[in-house]
């Protein structure tokens, strides 16, 4: 009886231990998991502001192109006043005004996509709309589709102004 003492002291010890160190891990993993999901929300919150950046020059590429093709279809319109136009100024003219208006419109895409961004980071920021997997799952595929759309808008873009570029030099 008196070698059991011990040796049941000694087990209380070593469970009581056991379970500290355990209680321990367990805060230990729980906070690196909190840090995780702050490091993960902080860069999706990065990733969403450089989307919104990307759609302002998207917008401001957009509204300067359609005010280039203002101006040149309005020098178009001044030198039909002032001698008669030839058949291939006239179209040159009217090609511009409808880049114009593609233009224009492809601002105000942009425009609403950057609005639509603003709403989506706000739902993020919500921790209790992202509490599930499936739920970040699909903010995360609301996201990637209006990157895809956003970087479909820059191409069509590029080939606008390569267009408007075609058309300055034939004219």
């Amino acid at each position: 009886m008196k070698h059991l003492k011990p040796i049941l002291k000694g087990l209380w010890v070593s469970v009581f231990l056991m379970a500290f160190a355990a209680s321990a891990f367990a805060q230990q993993a729980g906070q690196q998991q909190q840090t995780q999901q702050m490091q993960q929300q902080q860069q999706d919150m990065l990733r969403m502001q450089n989307m919104m950046q990307r759609m302002s020059r998207l917008t401001e590429r957009a509204q300067k192109m359609a005010r280039n093709l203002d101006e040149k279809a309005a020098k178009l319109e001044e030198q039909a006043r002032n001698q008669t136009q030839t058949q291939s100024q006239a179209r040159t003219q009217e090609q511009m005004k409808s880049l114009q208006r593609l233009g224009e419109g492809l601002a105000k895409m942009a425009e609403q996509m950057k609005g639509n961004l603003e709403g989506l980071r706000e739902i993020v920021r919500n921790r209790e709309l992202t509490q599930t997997k499936e739920m970040k799952q699909d903010m995360n595929r609301i996201r990637d589709r209006i990157e895809n759309m956003a970087g479909d808008m820059e191409a069509m873009l590029k080939v606008m102004e390569r267009v408007t570029d075609r058309l300055r030099v034939g004219s």
